[in-house]
């Protein structure tokens, strides 16, 4: 049993095996098969914040985090390119 699972940990089964099939099965059932609450980390942001500085939507949206990607000046065109 423990050698078992150490193959299916470590994913040791040769290419086009039969195991190698069923665990790349499993992989594709949980990622479509898992409701997407279960990766909701909206809840998880009520508690890590203390309720004196609630957040405003314009920090939980998702523009609030591309702003802080640095904007970077455009490239310079050479005449006759």
């Amino acid at each position: 049993m423990q050698k078992a699972l150490s193959r299916v940990l470590f994913w040791t089964y040769p290419r086009g095996s039969w195991q190698y099939d069923v665990l790349c099965v499993l992989i594709i059932l949980f990622i479509f098969l898992t409701p997407a609450r279960v990766f909701d980390r909206s809840g998880s942001e009520e508690a890590v914040n203390s309720p004196s500085t609630p957040l405003t939507r314009s920090e939980t949206s998702l523009g609030s985090s591309q702003s802080r990607i640095p904007k970077l000046p455009a490239p310079k065109r050479i005449p006759g390119e």
